[in-house]
């Protein structure tokens, strides 16, 4: 009943996918797949950076998009009870657009069936929030749609955002 092979695959080949979950639609991609990360820039809006985040299905891959990562990143991440966006002051791994003022945003996935999609990738996706009303104008260069359960806690909208400082410094955005 899933279309989560067919997402891996268009993730894989460097196609856009439009996530929807029942607080939010985003466009995203491959953070892997340079032309497809560039063109959900384009697409996207300058206006939609700054609420870009990166997905991740594993905690290890912090390495990849943050500089450095305080101790405590490891504890935020894994044991958040709701959905929670981090932002980390030194990201890399993405196109600078998406990184206002070097910060990078991150959340760990921990619900089926993004999860799973994203652990059998090995990598992040850049997921950039899109008006739902405007994904019509999108149709034509989206591979495939994921709609996630709404169950609660399986989306992946923020429902909490906090910066992490690399020493450890702590402040929430929204609770």
């Amino acid at each position: 009943m899933s279309n989560a092979p067919a997402v891996l695959s268009a993730l894989k080949n460097g196609q856009l996918i439009f996530i929807h979950d029942a607080s939010g639609s985003y466009l995203a991609a491959s953070t892997r797949k340079k032309e497809a990360v560039n063109q959900l820039i384009e697409l996207s809006g300058a206006e939609a950076h700054s609420e870009a985040f990166v997905a991740i299905g594993e905690s290890p891959q912090l390495f990849d998009y943050v500089v450095q990562i305080p101790e405590l990143a490891w504890d935020i991440i894994e044991y958040a009870e709701k959905p929670l966006h981090v932002i980390y002051k030194q990201g890399k791994g993405v196109p600078a657009q998406v990184l206002p003022e070097g910060r990078i945003r991150l959340m760990l996935v921990l619900q089926n069936p993004l999860h799973d999609i994203l652990v059998k990738l090995h990598h992040g996706i850049l997921c950039v929030p899109v008006d739902p009303a405007q994904v019509e104008n999108f149709k034509s260069v989206i591979a495939e749609a994921l709609a996630l359960p709404p169950q609660s806690g399986s989306g992946i909208s923020a429902a909490r955002v906090m910066e992490l400082g690399p020493n450890g410094e702590i402040k929430f955005l929204k609770r």
